[in-house]
């Protein structure tokens, strides 16, 4: 659904919540999505989506710490304090 309604930004939250689960339970298959996440996340950003906001979560599930770390660092100093609290945890 994510991907054939880019528009809808309800089922990209909900693949972004299936691969947090993944993570939680330790899916063998959790690697095969990947690409698709990655594309959901470049289809989000493009149309300034709320689910671009989730990028940080996506690389931690994939072991992008390397995005993330940058991410973190380069937040502005007005940034949202809960967002940035959030941050910390997802990078714990």
């Amino acid at each position: 659904m994510a991907l054939h309604w880019p528009t809808a930004e309800v089922p990209k939250l909900m693949v972004v919540s299936g691969l947090g689960k993944a993570l939680d339970y330790q899916s063998d298959v959790l690697p095969e999505y990947k690409e698709r996440s990655l594309q959901l996340l470049r289809e989000a950003e493009q149309v300034n989506g709320p689910a671009t906001r989730l990028a940080p979560l996506v690389w931690r599930i994939f072991g992008m710490t390397d995005e993330l770390r940058r991410h973190i660092e380069n937040q502005p100093a007005d940034a949202d304090p809960a967002y940035k609290a959030w941050l910390e945890r997802v990078a714990r």
